[in-house]
C-alpha cells in the first residue's frame, strides 16, 4: 500500500523517512524505527525499501517484490510507520535525494527527518548530491550502545564538513539550519548480511532476528536458500527450452 494513499493530504509537521534494501527486514529494523519515532516524536515515519540501490548487487538480493511485502509484514498494524512503494514508481536507481523531493511534494509543510545507519552514514559523501541532502532534511544516524563513534571531519571531506557546526550530545548543525544527530539504540546489532549467509547455509536463524511474519514468508518461497545441483540442472533445462521457443 503506497504512501500516497495512506497520508496524503494529513497536515503532519514532522516525518521520518527509512529508507534501505530489507533485505531481509528484521527486528531490528522493526524495534530501531518504533524507538526513534517515539524519541524524536515523529508523526509519521515512512519505511521506503529500496527499488534499485546504487550500492548493491542486484543479482545478490530477493527480488523488490518480495522484499516489499516483507517489509509490509514487518510493520503491518504498527501505529504511525507507514511502508511505501514510492521508489518503484521511479526508473533507475532509487536516490534519497529524490526520495526526498518526492515526500516534500506531499508534504510541503512537514519537517523531514532521514534516519540511517553508522554504515549508511559513512557511505554519504559517495551518494547523489549529498551538499543537497542536508538542506531539505534532519539526518538521525543510530549507533549501536558502545560503538565508538567516528567524528564528522574524518568521514566527509573538507568542502561538505566546513558546512557544519559542532553541537553539545554529539549533534550538528548544518549552514542550512538542519541537524546531524547521532542516536544510540540497543536494537542495531541485527545484520541482513549475517541472516542471508545463515539461510544460505541451511543455518537456522535464531529466535527474534526475524519477525515471525518475515520468517515465515522467507521459508514457503525458499529466499536467499542456495539452489542445490540438481535445482541448477532443471534451471538450465527451462532456460534452453525457453530459448528455443
Amino acid at each position: 500500500m503506497g504512501v500516497d494513499t495512506v497520508e496524503k493530504g494529513k497536515n503532519l509537521r514532522k516525518i521520518g523517512i527509512f529508507g534501505g534494501a530489507f533485505d531481509p527486514v528484521h527486528t531490528g529494523h522493526v524495534l530501531s524505527c518504533q524507538d526513534v519515532r517515539e524519541k524524536f516524536s515523529l508523526e509519521l515515519l515512512l519505511v521506503i525499501p529500496s527499488y534499485l540501490s546504487p550500492h548493491k548487487i542486484p543479482a545478490q538480493y530477493a527480488s523488490y517484490k518480495h522484499r516489499l511485502y516483507m517489509t509490509e509484514l514487518a510493520f503491518a498494524q504498527i501505529p504511525h510507520i507507514q511502508v511505501s512503494d514510492m521508489a518503484a514508481k521511479r526508473s533507475g536507481y532509487t536516490y534519497s535525494v529524490d526520495l526526498m523531493h518526492e515526500v516534500h511534494k506531499l508534504y510541503p509543510e512537514a519537517e523531514l527527518f532521514s534516519i540511517i545507519g553508522m554504515d549508511s552514514y559513512i557511505e554519504m559523501p559517495t551518494w547523489k548530491d549529498p551538499e543537497e541532502l542536508f538542506s531539505l532534511s534532519h539526518w538521525i544516524v543510530m549507533t549501536r550502545p558502545g560503538y565508538q563513534m567516528k567524528g564528522l571531519e574524518t568521514v566527509f571531506p573538507p568542502k561538505l564538513s566546513c558546512e557544519f557546526e559542532y553541537q553539545e550530545s554529539l549533534s550538528y548543525r548544518h549552514a542550512s539550519g538542519k541537524k546531524l544527530l547521532f542516536q544510540e539504540t540497543e536494537f542495531m546489532d541485527i545484520s541482513s548480511t549475517a541472516i542471508r549467509d545463515k539461510l544460505s547455509r541451511g543455518e537456522e536463524v535464531s529466535p527474534g532476528e526475524l519477525p515471525p511474519a518475515v520468517f515465515s514468508y522467507i521459508r514457503s518461497h525458499k529466499l536467499y536458500e542456495k539452489p542445490s545441483v540438481a535445482d541448477a540442472d532443471r534451471r538450465k533445462e527451462v532456460d534452453a527450452k525457453n530459448v528455443s521457443r
